[in-house]
């Protein structure tokens, strides 16, 4: 995030957070937790509904590979959102891949979502 200090930041819609940019091997352990707890809240019913199943193994392994890189934002207290991405190559073009973008549900609708994807998308052209 040192490229991008402007974006550190999210002042809206009586929104004060702060955005923070991890590595896999660097994310704290009580955030791993919460992200896997806020994914399976948002996610394991639509999961099943489509056929796909739910697995919290894989879910756990896919966000603590190796290459998973994360922004969370976040208030004075607690996290209150993330998207988890990571560099691949495909067809020899190095492209940047969003694997979860998840928000507290008292986020949503309030523009961070779009902020967060705004973020991603200048990380990519970097």
């Amino acid at each position: 995030m040192s490229l991008l200090p402007a974006f550190k930041c999210f002042k809206r819609n009586g929104m004060d957070l702060i955005v923070t940019f991890y590595s896999a091997n660097q994310l704290p352990k009580e955030d791993l937790e919460w992200s896997l707890e806020l994914l399976k809240s948002n996610m394991e019913a639509l999961y099943v509904t489509a056929g796909w199943g739910w697995n919290d193994k894989k879910k756990r392994q896919q966000l603590v590979h190796e290459s998973s890189l994360f922004l969370i934002a976040r208030d004075a207290l607690k996290p209150v959102g993330y998207i988890n991405f990571r560099f691949e190559l495909e067809a020899d073009i190095e492209v940047v891949y969003c694997y979860e973008i998840q928000l507290e549900s008292s986020m949503r609708r309030k523009g961070l979502g779009k902020f967060l994807l705004q973020i991603l998308e200048l990380i990519g052209h970097k």
